[in-house]
C-alpha cells in the first residue's frame, strides 16, 4: 500500500468542486498544491467554462489552465465529458507530472493523488489519465488512452502463438469452393495423383520410403521423394528448414528374427517454420493417415515424431521399437556399520549368590 502525504482538500476546494461537479457550464478544474504558512492544502486555482462539446473545448481549456510558466509544474485536473451517471456528469481525472518538475512536487503530488480522488468522489470519476508532456493531456492524448483501455490486455509470446493458431482455425473452412473440407480431426488436403501412386508402390513393396510435403497455395499434398534406401539415404532428404511427413519401411533383427516395422515419421522442425505452416501440418496428418491405413491399406507400426534429420536413425527406430527392459529390480542394501565397531553390549543382572 502506498503512503499518503496526509494533504487535505481546503474549504475552497470543496466550494468548488460543489459548484462544478454538477454543472453544465464547467469544463475544467485546476488544482494544486498550495503552502499557506504553514499550512499545506489542495486548492483550485482555475476554472475553466465550457462554450461547446467536449472535442471543441479541450484543448483549449488545457492551454488556458496550463499557460508557459507552469508548463513544467505538476498538478491535478479534472476535465467534464459528456456523459452522465446516475449521481451527474462523469469527469476525467488527470495527473500531470511533468519530466522537468521538481522530485519533491513530483513525490508529494503522487502521495497526494488517492486523497483527492476521495476527496472529489470516485463515483463522478469515469477515466483517469498521466501525463508527463503536454501531448500526453492533450484532446489527442486522451483519445490515445481510450483506445488503449479499450484495447486488449498484453499477451505473451505463448498467449500470442496460440491466438494466431486459433485465427487460423476459423478461417480453415471458409469458401465452399475450395478442395480441403474441416473434419473432426483436422484440415484434409487431398493427396496428389503422384502421391497416391507412390504410396501404393510403398504398399506392394516396390519402394521403401516416401515423402510428402503440404502444398499450401493449392491446398495439396504432393510428393516430394521416393525410393528404394537405406535409413542414411532416406535421413538426408529430411529438410531442416520445413515439416515433412514420411513414410519408412524399417527392416532389421531383433532378437533372431528380420523384421519390417512401418513408421509413419512426421518431421517439423519447431519454431524455425512459421505457426501457420506448423498449424497445417499438424491438422493434415491425421486425415492423411486416415487416407494411408485406410484408403491405401497400409498398416503402420508406429508413428513418431522428429525435429529433423539427425532423428532419422537406425538407433532412433530401433530404441523406439523395441525399448530395453529392465530386468533386475535394485533392491536397497542397508549400509554397514563403521569398521571396527561392535555393537551396543546388552546389560544382564546377574543374580548374587548369599555366601553361606
Amino acid at each position: 500500500m502506498s503512503h499518503q502525504s496526509g494533504i487535505q482538500g481546503s474549504e475552497e476546494l470543496q466550494e468548488a468542486l460543489s459548484q462544478s461537479i454538477g454543472a453544465a457550464g464547467i469544463r475544467l478544474v485546476k488544482i494544486q498544491i498550495i503552502s499557506e504558512g504553514e499550512t499545506i492544502l489542495l486548492q483550485p486555482t482555475k476554472t475553466v467554462e465550457s462554450s461547446g462539446d467536449l472535442e471543441s473545448d479541450y484543448d483549449n481549456a488545457m492551454n488556458e489552465a496550463i499557460s508557459e510558466d507552469d508548463e513544467n509544474k505538476c498538478c491535478f485536473m479534472i476535465v467534464r465529458l459528456e456523459t452522465q451517471n446516475a449521481n451527474g456528469y462523469d469527469w476525467l481525472f488527470i495527473s500531470y507530472a511533468p519530466d522537468y518538475a521538481d522530485v519533491r512536487d513530483k513525490m508529494i503530488y503522487a502521495s497526494t493523488r488517492a486523497t483527492l480522488k476521495t476527496f472529489i468522489g470516485v463515483t463522478y470519476l469515469k477515466e483517469e489519465m498521466f501525463g508527463t508532456t503536454r501531448d500526453d493531456i492533450s484532446y489527442e492524448g486522451y483519445k490515445r488512452h481510450l483506445e488503449s483501455e479499450a484495447a486488449p490486455p498484453p499477451l505473451s509470446m505463448e498467449e500470442m502463438e496460440k491466438a494466431e493458431i486459433k485465427a487460423m482455425e476459423v478461417g480453415v473452412d471458409i469458401g465452399a469452393s475450395t478442395k480441403k473440407s474441416l473434419t473432426a480431426t483436422g484440415v484434409y488436403f487431398p493427396v496428389s495423383d503422384e502421391g497416391l501412386e507412390k504410396l501404393k508402390a510403398f504398399k506392394n513393396g516396390d519402394v521403401n520410403f516416401v515423402q510428402l510435403s503440404l502444398d499450401i497455395p493449392s491446398e495439396s499434398i504432393n510428393l516430394e521423394n521416393s525410393g528404394d534406401m537405406t535409413v542414411d539415404e532416406a535421413a538426408k532428404l529430411v529438410p531442416a528448414e520445413a515439416a515433412r511427413y514420411q513414410l519408412f519401411n524399417f527392416k532389421h533383427a531383433f532378437e533372431g528374427e528380420q523384421l519390417e516395422s512401418v513408421l509413419f515419421v512426421y518431421s517439423c522442425p519447431g519454431f524455425k517454420l512459421k505457426v501457420q505452416d506448423r498449424m497445417l501440418y499438424a491438422s493434415c496428418k491425421a486425415p492423411l493417415l486416415d487416407i494411408i491405413e485406410q484408403d491405401i491399406g497400409i498398416t503402420i507400426t508406429k508413428k513418431l515424431e522428429i525435429d529433423d534429420g539427425t532423428e532419422f536413425s537406425h538407433e532412433e527406430f530401433y530404441n523406439t521399437l523395441h525399448p530395453v527392459k529392465q530386468v533386475h529390480t535394485m533392491k536397497f542394501a542397508r549400509p554397514k556399520g563403521p569398521a571396527g565397531r561392535k555393537g551396543s553390549s546388552r546389560l544382564t543382572s546377574r543374580t548374587v549368590k548369599p555366601s553361606s
